[in-house]
């Protein structure tokens, strides 16, 4: 019998290597002799040899693993890469969170207040109110049972990085804090940690996360935290990140021209982050009146006080951050020379952040593209201020405004002197891209990045963005100079432009673009094998019960399944097709993408239902089921049932309450089938008590079937009234089921907005009884607290009961809160045949989203005026619209063979929308 400590230590985690056979033979004897004393134990729970070849495999799979960390640290050293043993770059040195300075860990300074001279100083940070995504995290991280990372989600200056510093300085406070500077550094924190050089029981902080994922290095990265969270550390990897465009952005499905750089980060993302939102409002003073912690603290601060009663839209932390106060300065510029030229300056930082630049601005890019923000009238200086209008600029842009400036000048040497680049305030970033989405960039300020930018993946960037608004000569250009910096990109998206103006270097472009996906993909695949143990274990499971081997044609077929995010409905078609050809012999094959994608078991089960082959699939599905697979343990409770083994089946079932949610109801149904109601009301009884999350619901089905329904009701009404979850939804239904409407209409008329579930199943409720006078009324409540469906139910159902003019009139005077307001407009506008109205309505934003483009085109053609149609397409080219330069080249081709969709083919267009005229790459720029 093993001893007490290493039972310990496998619980909790402890052991860095799987257990002796006597030790783990010892814990399953244990466990199942116990067991045997409440409940019959299914034989394969005790099979002796199935546990044996379990644990033969496991070692087999983590030796095989160890051999590919050698084998792949070697192919790292031969190209260069990051290698995952040997002698590393140490990364950067670390500390406790309370020996950070906040500054260094990304928090933005407090505005600044004025305070008589006898007060003592305020302290760096503002005091701070816990909101609900405090408490989320907080419980996330008390007590992280293996390797976690979490993602704070939000806008700019909304408190995400303040939110993160309080929850590890709450729980985590004695954790060492790590905070890499860049991509290289955070590999080389990963490598130490799996190494053991530095504490596995640490945080890494990944402020500003899209400086690592977002880069030409961000597959490496996100290769290295996927096999970290795999691994039996304890790290706590926490970042933040903007919502738009950086998480949309790497998390947005894979493109269909198969060009998809982001497809690591994306699976790291989607699969391996646990994300949690940071709403851009916060009602403190709300918070303060219902008693939120430190509330003296709170409102004894001049600069909260100050934040309180200035702030609009609960916009709290924007103005604390001073970012509000800095648009509101950008936006109402004082009426003088210098501020002109200082807004010049920050309008070209926001322009060069619109277009994908991430890297410090020199003071040489900024000077080259601030005047081309100047009228011709404002450029005109005296012969004194010619020579340091830029320095006198630059200076009041970094004048703080409560403390707080919209450029930030930074030196990187250790000497004083003048600035070496400059950054701009990522509140004032993010409005750059609001106020600035409808306005093209000067050709200057073009013509300016592309002499000065010299970091490659700006480069890059530019080139990107160049290309959609028609700017083919300068995204050849800059094209160019990334060829010549000699830097793995992926250049394929313009090879068409380097055929036709410069061949010579097609080859050289082609070859650069292999190189950068085959780092891609070799760090897929590397992905891939790390997660080969699961399949490895249920090839040879699988072998073992059916011993036809497979067909080649499947080996083939299997091995030929790109492994992305966005196949999983193809790969459960394919499933089904081969299966049907090859039969249960070779069904391995599909339950091993099966474990990937839960459509495939659903799709070849069905089949194997409908052909009686289901029990061949019994090994298969235990083993999914041992993997977690979410569908598996109905397929086997349901296969059992039908072969009569309802014992086993009752044991399975119970086996899982607690892990799988619908395996109480299976339960219960199956004791009802036989009479067992005293069993099956213990049993729900228990789980309710447990909080099962099936509970409360099978309860009031199970009392209701059985003529009880005024116990349900006692039951429910008890249950809401302890705020348990979708107890006051089952309560309406309950009540409203049982002829009680009085009682269930108070109940509805009381539930506030934000009582989810409970609100929406009321809704629901009441739709399909026809109450729709209170279903009226309870969606008005969620449309004014903006709850995201609401609109769209409450013009259905206006639609619905024929009141047409209120459903325009509600989203009217919505289509500024709701972005589907408009769509639903327009469809009213179109049913109507009011074509001017959906006109004026698609003007408002067709610069702005996407499908408005392609609706003002459509509409115009119909209409015959297809020369507004190209005004509009040219002017939605300017500001780098996705779809508008294919669309203006689809509508100047049906004018007929008069050259000029050649010419925008060949040369593209100017910065103002127009048709660019002949140029060759050797000519240099005109004067613009």
């Amino acid at each position: 019998m093993p001893k007490p400590s290493q039972i310990s230590d496998i619980l909790n985690g402890r052991i860095k290597k799987v257990p002796a056979w006597e030790v783990v033979w010892g814990i399953v004897s244990a466990c199942t002799a116990h067991a045997h004393h409440h409940r019959y134990v299914p034989d394969q729970i005790v099979d002796e040899a199935a546990w044996r070849l379990r644990h033969t495999l496991v070692q087999q799979i983590l030796e095989m693993r160890s051999r590919q960390d050698v084998v792949g640290d070697t192919a790292r050293a031969t190209t260069g890469e990051p290698s995952g043993s040997g002698t590393t770059t140490q990364p950067t040195a670390t500390r406790g969170v309370n020996q950070w300075r906040p500054g260094d860990l990304g928090l933005h300074p407090a505005i600044s207040v004025k305070q008589p001279r006898s007060r003592m100083p305020l302290p760096e940070l503002t005091p701070y109110v816990a909101r609900p995504h405090d408490r989320e995290l907080r419980d996330l991280l008390r007590e992280p049972h293996g390797p976690i990372m979490v993602m704070l989600v939000g806008e700019s200056s909304t408190g995400k990085t303040r939110c993160a510093l309080e929850a590890v300085r709450s729980v985590l406070a004695d954790w060492p804090v790590h905070h890499p500077v860049d991509a290289a550094d955070l590999l080389n924190t990963i490598t130490s940690i799996e190494q053991g050089t530095i504490s596995d029981q640490c945080v890494v902080w990944l402020d500003e996360a899209q400086t690592y994922l977002d880069t030409v290095d961000g597959p490496t990265v996100a290769a290295g935290l996927r096999r970290l969270l795999r691994g039996d550390t304890t790290v706590v990897v926490l970042g933040t990140i903007w919502e738009s465009p950086y998480w949309a952005r790497l998390t947005a499905t894979a493109p269909v021209d198969g060009h998809d750089k982001h497809a690591v980060v994306r699976g790291l993302l989607r699969r391996q982050v646990t994300r949690i939102t940071v709403p851009a409002q916060f009602r403190l003073p709300t918070a303060l009146e219902e008693g939120g912690e430190n509330t003296t603290e709170n409102m004894n601060d001049p600069r909260m006080r100050t934040a309180v009663s200035t702030a609009r839209d609960g916009r709290v932390i924007q103005v604390l951050a001073g970012g509000v106060e800095l648009a509101r300065d950008y936006d109402h510029p004082e009426p003088n020379p210098l501020a002109h030229h200082a807004r010049a300056v920050i309008t070209a930082m926001m322009d060069i952040r619109r277009l994908g630049c991430t890297a410090p601005v020199t003071p040489e890019l900024l000077c080259a593209c601030a005047p081309a923000y100047l009228s011709a009238e404002q450029r005109a200086t005296t012969e004194a201020q010619r020579d340091d209008w830029f320095a006198r600029a630059t200076a009041d842009a970094q004048r703080p405004l409560h403390g707080v400036a919209a450029l930030i000048a930074e030196r990187h040497s250790i000497d004083m002197g003048a600035p070496d680049t400059y950054q701009l305030h990522d509140y004032l970033d993010q409005h750059g891209r609001t106020v600035r989405c409808e306005e093209p960039v000067p050709a200057a300020a073009w013509e300016a990045m592309i002499e000065w930018t010299t970091d490659a993946r700006d480069l890059h960037a530019l080139a990107i963005a160049a290309k959609p608004r028609g700017l083919f000569r300068y995204c050849l250009h800059l094209v160019l100079r990334l060829i010549r910096h000699e830097v793995a990109v992926d250049l394929s998206a313009f090879t068409d432009l380097l055929r036709r103006h410069a061949p010579d270097h097609v080859a050289t472009a082609e070859h650069r673009s292999t190189s950068a996906g085959a780092q891609t993909w070799r760090q897929w695949f590397q992905l891939r094998e790390q997660g080969e143990h699961v399949v490895q274990q249920l090839t040879e499971l699988v072998d073992e019960a059916l011993p036809a081997p497979p067909t080649t044609a499947t080996d083939d077929f299997v091995s030929s399944l790109p492994l992305t995010d966005s196949n999983g409905q193809e790969i459960a078609a394919a499933a089904e097709v081969v299966y049907g050809t090859v039969g249960p012999a070779n069904a391995w094959q599909f339950v091993m993408t099966a474990l990937r994608y839960p459509a495939s078991l659903d799709q070849v089960m069905n089949v194997a239902t409908g052909r009686g082959e289901q029990a061949a699939f019994e090994p298969l599905l235990r083993v999914a089921l041992a993997n977690g697979h979410p569908i598996a343990l109905g397929w086997l409770a349901d296969l059992l049932h039908q072969q009569g083994r309802l014992r086993e089946m009752e044991s399975l079932l119970d086996l899982h309450l607690a892990r799988h949610r619908h395996a109480l109801g299976w339960l219960v149904d199956l004791l009802e089938e036989q009479d067992r109601l005293v069993e099956a009301q213990e049993i729900l009884w228990a789980a309710l008590w447990a909080d099962h999350p099936e509970a409360l619901d099978q309860l009031t089905s199970f009392l209701e079937r059985h003529d009880r329904a005024d116990t349900a009701i006692q039951t429910l009404t008890i249950a809401a009234d302890q705020g348990a979850p979708h107890a006051a939804g089952l309560l309406i239904a309950t009540l409203i089921r049982n002829g009680h409407d009085a009682e269930a209409r108070k109940i509805v008329t009381s539930l506030p907005v934000d009582a989810d579930t409970e609100f929406w199943t009321a809704v629901d409720i009441l739709e399909t009884h026809r109450l729709y006078d209170e279903v009226e009324v309870l969606l008005t409540r969620a449309v004014d607290h903006a709850h995201p469906h609401a609109l769209s139910r409450l013009n259905a159902l206006l639609l619905a009961t024929g009141r047409k003019t209120d459903a325009e009139v509600l989203l009217s005077d919505n289509r500024d809160v709701y972005r589907d307001a408009r769509m639903l407009l327009l469809t009213l506008y179109r049913r109507d045949g009011r074509i001017d109205s959906a006109e004026l309505l698609l003007r408002e934003v067709y610069l702005r989203e996407s499908w408005a483009l392609s609706e003002l085109d459509s509409l115009l053609r119909d209409a015959g005026r297809r020369r507004d149609a190209e005004t509009y397409l040219r002017r939605a080219v300017t500001v780098g619209h996705r779809y508008a330069f294919m669309l203006l080249v689809n509508l100047v081709s049906e004018r007929g063979p008069d050259g000029e969709a050649d010419r925008v083919v060949e040369f593209g267009l100017t910065v103002d929308g127009s048709t660019s005229p002949p140029w060759s790459i050797g000519s240099p720029f005109t004067a613009s």
